[in-house]
């Protein structure tokens, strides 16, 4: 899973400069870096988190939902603070946030239909 999850972050990273490039935003190369960080080692921990309840006996729904609205909370405070330390352009990064966030949540999916 982490392997195919870096994977996963390294294109993105790369379609994130393509992106850069060919639109000329107004973000730097470390802000682009930061937040595929962010989001990617949030992402393996709560991957972490989610193995041990599934190898847990009793699988209660509130675990999961628990550790989902944790997740989002965290990156709720990263967006926050990463946008009140940027130097560009602060629709940019929530922008450019939220898609690498929400194409995360479409890769965990598909990545959890597979596995089934």
């Amino acid at each position: 899973m982490i392997a195919n999850r870096f994977s996963f972050f390294i294109f993105l990273l790369f379609f994130h400069f393509f992106i850069y490039f060919i639109f000329k935003l107004k973000i730097f190369f470390f802000e682009i870096f930061v937040l595929h960080m962010c989001v990617y080692f949030v992402s393996v921990f709560s991957d972490y988190i989610f193995k041990k309840i599934f190898n847990k006996q009793n699988k209660i729904f509130a675990y999961f939902f628990i550790v989902s609205f944790f997740k989002f909370f965290l990156f709720l405070m990263f967006i926050y603070f990463f946008d009140k330390l940027s130097q560009s352009s602060s629709n940019v990064n929530v922008i450019s946030f939220f898609a690498i966030y929400f194409l995360y949540l479409i890769y965990d999916v598909f990545y959890l239909i597979n596995k089934e």
